[in-house]
């Protein structure tokens, strides 16, 4: 689990460090969505580091959105 952790570390620090020069200048709203946007990864990194049996990404938006997904196919379908 310390090996996983520090490869994480790592590679969160090397995507920072290179995202650097453009969040300085970035806007309040870019830096909210870049947050945003790392949050899911934040999540896939918590579960690889300690491999809880949660749900993944897609488990959880096919949990969320598949109802809706298969209507709407249904709906192009014709049927």
């Amino acid at each position: 689990m310390i090996v996983k952790a520090m490869f994480l570390l790592i590679i969160v620090v090397f995507i920072l460090v290179c995202d650097r020069s453009s969040l300085r200048q970035a806007e309040r709203r870019t830096l909210l969505v870049y947050s945003l946007l790392f949050l899911p990864a934040a999540y896939l990194g918590l579960l690889f580091v300690t491999e809880l049996p949660w749900p993944n990404l897609d488990e959880l938006l096919r949990y969320l959105f598949g109802g809706l997904a298969n209507q709407f196919v249904t709906f192009l379908k014709g049927g």
